[in-house]
Order: structure tokens, then C-alpha cells, then sequence
């Protein structure tokens, strides 16, 4: 069973025949080649991860493929139920193989799921933490945590004690840090407090963070934890 776009496979009917999971996402890398009196190779890495995929072969009856092939589109989040408290977040690919079995009413479907290159937690809960304490990353890379930041004037936001602090001005409620989409916002009006912003915006590192703020009176993270 998996689970596509919070549809289980089992809504169709499938028999699902085969599944491969997601592989490690590999990365690209420049490679130069010097000529001289020896042959030498320089590999250099771009620290870009690649995109993922995994393929499904499902059986199901014939009468069910054209809402299948409707399901099967588009972007989404993907769950194997071999993992089920993670997730992927992928596109269906387009071209879709069907055949026919031996019973001439059961269809066999390839589908072919290609995924950003990192798995993330089903349970993403916000906490609420304070200056000081400190915040478990538990996955396997840095993670990219969406801050909520309630305060007023000037407020302060650092990560592992880091020599440039996030420092956000005209403070009046609710700022939200995102470094997914890198944008600081105010959470009521929506208006954009990049321009009032310096400092970097802070991730977590694998493991302990510690987490500390000026002129906060509520903050509260989502993790955003992920894996290879």
C-alpha cells in the first residue's frame, strides 16, 4: 500500500505487484581532467543533491484505470507504508504504462514517482520553546524550520550561539522566519519584513540546538526535520 496526495492505494482496489523504495538522492558533481605527463581527475562536489524516484506495478480491475490515471497526476506528497512516518514530496510522472493480464478484465499499471531529494516527518508538530533551551533535530541533514516569532520592536533571533544573529525591526505581533521559502513576514498582515531584516536566517544542525531570543515573548518552531 502507499499513499499519494492523502489517498490511500487501497480506495482503488489496486494489488499492488511490485514497489521499489526510495533510494539515498545522489550528488552532482564537476569533474575536470588534467593532461600533462599524467592523467588526473578532479572531482568537485556542488553540494546539490539530485531528485529521487521510486516505481509501482499494481494490478486492478480495468474499470478503475481512467481514475487512476486521474489520481496518479500532478504533485504531491507520498507515503510507503514500509515508512509510514515519513513522507516525499513528489511528482506522478507523466507516461503511465498500462497491459492487459492474463484475466482480460485486470489491468497491470506502472507508475514512476519522482521526489525531491529528502524525506520528511508525517508528525511535523510546532513547539514552543524559550531563550535558552534547546531543540533536537533528529534527521540526517540540516533542517529548514519555519519560526514563529511574537514580539515588539526590536527582536533577536540566534541559532548555536552563531556571530550573526537574525534581527528583525518595527516588530508589532506575530513574525513569521521561514528559510524554506527564505521569506520573514508578519503573520496577520502579510507584509514582507525582509527589508527590515539582517542577519542570516537560521536552520538547525543535526542534533542539539541551542535556540535564543531578545524581545520575544512566544516562539514557537516547526522543525521541518529531514532525511537522505
Amino acid at each position: 500500500m502507499f499513499k499519494f496526495k492523502g489517498i490511500s492505494s487501497t480506495e482503488f482496489g489496486v494489488k499492488v505487484v511490485s514497489k521499489t523504495p526510495m533510494s539515498k538522492s545522489s550528488r552532482r558533481y564537476n569533474k575536470s581532467i588534467y593532461y600533462g605527463n599524467y592523467v588526473a581527475e578532479k572531482i568537485v562536489s556542488k553540494n546539490e543533491f539530485l531528485m529521487t524516484e521510486c516505481e509501482i506495478i499494481v494490478e486492478c480491475d480495468k474499470s478503475k484505470v481512467r481514475d487512476l490515471y486521474s489520481w496518479l497526476e500532478g504533485y504531491g506528497d507520498y507515503i510507503d507504508t514500509d515508512e509510514a512516518d515519513k513522507y516525499y514530496k513528489v511528482y506522478a510522472v507523466d507516461a503511465i504504462e498500462c497491459n492487459r493480464v492474463n484475466v482480460s478484465d485486470i489491468r497491470q499499471v506502472k507508475i514512476v514517482f519522482k521526489a525531491q531529494p529528502f524525506a520528511y516527518k508525517v508528525d511535523n508538530f510546532t513547539v514552543t520553546v524559550w531563550s535558552g533551551s534547546t531543540i533536537l533535530n533528529e534527521g540526517t541533514i540540516i533542517a529548514q524550520p519555519i519560526y514563529y516569532l511574537t514580539g515588539n520592536g526590536i527582536i533577536t533571533l540566534k541559532v548555536n550561539r552563531t556571530t550573526k544573529p537574525l534581527i528583525i525591526k518595527d516588530v508589532a505581533g506575530t513574525i513569521v522566519v521561514d528559510t524554506v521559502n527564505m521569506l520573514i513576514y508578519d503573520l496577520d498582515t502579510k507584509i514582507n519584513f525582509m527589508n527590515k531584516s539582517t542577519g542570516k536566517l537560521p536552520l538547525l544542525n543535526v542534533g542539539i540546538n541551542l535556540i535564543e531570543f531578545t524581545n520575544v515573548s512566544n516562539c514557537e518552531i516547526t522543525k521541518n526535520e529531514r532525511w537522505l
